[in-house]
């Protein structure tokens, strides 16, 4: 596809041969991962062929951040959709994360110290005073 950032894609297969019909379904799938987060920097999936039993595990490397999911059941394309589902469920949650995480040098929080530094002092300095009525809180200088 057009613009689309390729990725490095590791597929090992232990006890068992990769077809390429299987490689092209997993390539198709672990696109729909790019959706969530467009800094992936690799992903490496791990296929297991034991005597009744398919595994698929995936490790994705996304900006300092590791993600890591399996899954097991008697057939390689159930296992690879299920865990291609557990991993789209720790990105979003991921990018969740990432957006709502609070930015140091946004203008809201830059706002927010200032008022908070500003109230903090006029409290401070009004801290022990008492006021006499008839005279204003405010004092005038000439």
């Amino acid at each position: 596809m057009k613009g689309e950032k390729e990725i490095p894609l590791m597929i090992t297969a232990r006890h068992f041969e990769i077809t390429e019909p299987l490689c092209k379904y997993i390539q198709k799938k672990v696109r729909k991962l790019m959706k969530y987060l467009n800094h992936i920097m690799g992903i490496h999936i791990i296929l297991i062929g034991k005597k009744y039993l398919r595994i698929a595990e995936i490790t994705i490397q996304a900006d300092g951040y590791i993600l890591h999911g399996s899954h097991k059941s008697d057939d390689m394309p159930t296992s690879i959709n299920k865990v291609i589902e557990k991993m789209e469920i720790q990105l979003r949650k991921y990018k969740e994360k990432l957006i709502s995480r609070p930015r140091a040098d946004s203008k809201q929080s830059i706002i927010m110290k200032i008022m908070t530094s500003e109230s903090s002092s006029e409290n401070q300095s009004m801290e022990g005073y008492v006021p006499i009525p008839g005279i204003s809180q405010k004092s005038e200088s000439s």
